[in-house]
């Protein structure tokens, strides 16, 4: 499912350097698990002036801990020199289809977090971590993590655009710091 208040377009890597002679891209995927890449025929590039483009993804293959991307009209290393920095971002409907339990983080950037009958803040980003994922909420008295497990979790109400949750109070928040 697709909520409306999210860009259609994910930022799903990075470009680290030139690779090679050939034109080539290293990049760094936000999600080491995904292989979503190597199925997206065209990328959204964002460079890091905030200016974007539409490209024909040529190639695309895991080396490592890492990726090696070529794109179209990106032909030697001067070029691929020239995408440092810039973001890869894929349409949001080309992800693949998930499980009836599974949710994508960035469907949830927006929701309201409830517990109980107290709003405790609302979702503003995520952090993956290698143990667990993490909900970034931005709170009155200051910005905690929620993490993404049934002991803080209790539902997802997608309809209602809510996050059900529990035991907040044992989360550490980050207090909010006075404007300079």
């Amino acid at each position: 499912m697709t909520n409306d208040v999210i860009d259609p377009l994910v930022s799903v890597a990075v470009c680290v350097r030139a690779h090679g002679l050939r034109g080539e891209v290293r990049l760094k995927i936000w999600n080491e698990g995904s292989d979503l890449l190597a199925s997206v025929g065209k990328v959204t590039l964002k460079a890091k002036d905030g200016s974007t483009r539409l490209v024909r993804l040529v190639n695309a293959r895991p080396a490592g801990d890492h990726w090696l991307a070529g794109f179209e009209g990106v032909s030697d290393r001067d070029a691929a020199e020239a995408l440092r920095g810039s973001e890869l971002l894929v349409r949001r409907e080309d992800f693949p289809e998930l499980e009836e339990d599974e949710v994508y983080l960035v469907d949830l950037l927006g929701y309201e977090v409830w517990e109980g009958d107290v709003k405790r803040g609302v979702v503003d980003g995520f952090f993956e971590y290698p143990s667990v994922d993490c909900l970034k909420v931005v709170a009155d008295a200051g910005d905690f993590e929620l993490p993404m497990l049934d002991d803080f979790v209790v539902r997802i109400d997608e309809d209602n655009r809510r996050i059900l949750a529990t035991r907040v109070d044992e989360l550490p928040v980050e207090p909010k710091r006075p404007p300079k």
